[in-house]
């Protein structure tokens, strides 16, 4: 019998041209894994032009996520952003704007930001997402390489951080976050959040929000803090073979849900993640063959 709970969830991914078909094993992903009792909406917003290459994965993608039962809407980043205020048509700067900017369109309490190159592995359900109430997220040590970004980012809302050396909230997908404080974040930010990246070049998007929330003495009140539930191959790290092995042995872990493998990684042809992504793809039934691999890599 389908739930009458009201969904506390929706999700939303930005994504480019080259990422279309990441997205369409996304979306598979998300059929295969995702309760669609637990999600309202799911929003796809492209952040470039489209020229038409990949738009049958895009257009396969909305497919199976309506299949399956999901609300989706589309839309470009110029639909939410006016297109003379959008950074360098629509870039890394831009997708961070709109992770944020996409709360004033959503009507649930939380929503959870993806990338592309995201997809799950494991049932998502309310319990591996919330506790008590509470969003499911975790802290980690900031890198020495992060730290002035964290900085700018508390010093852009007006927010003196206590001590750097705390621990902090994650800087990537998947993320999720809370609708009314993302909101107000945005309302706060004078003139705009458009005008403060403009302004503060090393501000990002989740460490806003970490700082926010914290400035609002409201982080503990909003999030219940577990063990790190993604693995994600990013565009430099895990770089020593050590370290790779260590993050498939991450993926492993029964609370891993999400796996993440940045574009490079197929555009470089590193062997050892394209035959991890090889794998876990047909295990899963993401693809049938090998050929659709060789086909989706060589569309990135």
């Amino acid at each position: 019998m389908p739930s009458t709970e009201k969904p506390q969830i929706s999700i939303c991914t930005i994504t480019y041209e080259d990422e279309f078909s990441l997205l369409f094993i996304q979306a598979k992903s998300i059929a295969k894994y995702v309760d669609p009792s637990l999600v309202k909406e799911i929003f796809i917003i492209t952040n470039n032009a489209i020229t038409g290459r990949n738009e049958k994965y895009l257009e396969g993608a909305i497919e199976i996520l309506k299949k399956h039962g999901f609300h989706v809407k589309r839309s470009h980043c110029s639909d939410l952003i006016p297109q003379d205020r959008i950074i360098h048509g629509g870039d890394w700067r831009t997708q961070q704007i709109l992770k944020l900017w996409i709360a004033r369109e959503i009507s649930t309490p939380w929503y959870m930001v993806l990338d592309s190159k995201n997809h799950f592995i494991r049932p998502i359900n309310k319990n591996i997402l919330f506790h008590n109430g509470k969003a499911i997220s975790f802290l980690w040590q900031c890198s020495e390489a992060l730290k002035p970004w964290l900085k700018a980012s508390a010093k852009a809302i007006d927010f003196e951080l206590i001590n750097v050396e705390s621990p902090s909230m994650p800087t990537a997908t998947p993320y999720i976050l809370n609708t009314l404080f993302t909101q107000n974040l945005l309302s706060d930010i004078k003139p705009d959040i458009i005008e403060l990246f403009n302004k503060h070049r090393q501000a990002t998007e989740f460490f806003l929000y970490f700082s926010y929330i914290q400035k609002k003495g409201v982080m503990e009140d909003l999030y219940s803090f577990g063990t790190q539930f993604y693995a994600t191959f990013f565009n430099s790290y895990p770089s020593t073979g050590e370290q790779m092995n260590s993050l498939v042995n991450h993926a492993a872990l029964p609370s891993t849900f999400s796996v993440g493998i940045h574009r490079n990684r197929f555009r470089i042809g590193d062997k050892f993640v394209l035959k991890f992504a090889k794998e876990l793809w047909l295990k899963e039934g993401f693809i049938d063959t090998e050929d659709e691999f060789n086909e989706i890599s060589a569309s990135i």
